[in-house]
């Protein structure tokens, strides 16, 4: 289902500030540290400021389903602007008639793909909350990346073993903190090896 592979992220402590642009950004720690240097508040992400940073537009509409009638969650699609000298623009098209949480998930999956795999393709398209209609092996492996990426600015272990240690000991409350589903959270424990038998 989704984050049983194990993919660390880290980066320097001590890396200079000035460094944190958004093309020396390919892991979640750099980008929540990007946040932070933003004033973007990191818990739960608020993920509307930092698309806004970002310059990526975040469109909520009803998408189509797949051929297989799986509900497309997500769209990460390039425009290139007219101006040769401006930047392309990205986009992220958000399924409105989904719960927010899930909403939340799948910009953080976008932004996922954003960040790691913008130079692979122009369009990232995602049927459902843990897997992508795309086959094959190099596709999935992205969509694995993507999965945990999302999961790490979503719910940062650190942050997580703060609450943990505050005293929260019911899963529901933990993921209401970090405004994600307990199913997501439940994931987010298993993967990161935090002790959660008490919940």
């Amino acid at each position: 289902m989704g984050f049983k592979r194990k993919i660390i992220y880290s980066t320097s402590s001590n890396q200079d500030d000035e460094q944190l642009t958004v093309d020396y950004i390919d892991s979640p720690s750099r980008l929540l540290r990007f946040a932070e240097k933003n004033h973007i508040v990191c818990v739960p992400l608020d993920l509307e400021h930092l698309c806004n940073v970002l310059n990526i537009k975040i469109v909520y509409q009803t998408l189509a389903k797949t051929a297989d009638k799986n509900d497309v969650s997500g769209i990460l699609r390039k425009s290139i602007n007219k101006d040769k000298d401006k930047e392309p623009e990205w986009t992220i098209y958000v399924n409105k008639n989904h719960h927010v949480n899930r909403q939340r998930f799948t910009i953080a999956h976008e932004l996922a793909h954003y960040f790691l795999h913008r130079n692979d393709g122009s369009a990232f398209i995602d049927d459902i909350f843990f897997r992508s209609r795309c086959s094959g092996n190099e596709a999935l492996k992205k969509e694995w990346q993507a999965n945990e990426f999302a999961a790490s600015i979503l719910m940062p272990r650190q942050k997580i073993e703060e609450f943990i240690k505050a005293g929260i000991k019911n899963i529901e409350e933990l993921a209401a903190k970090f405004q994600v589903s307990t199913l997501a959270m439940r994931f987010q424990l298993e993967r990161t090896q935090l002790n959660y038998e008490t919940f």
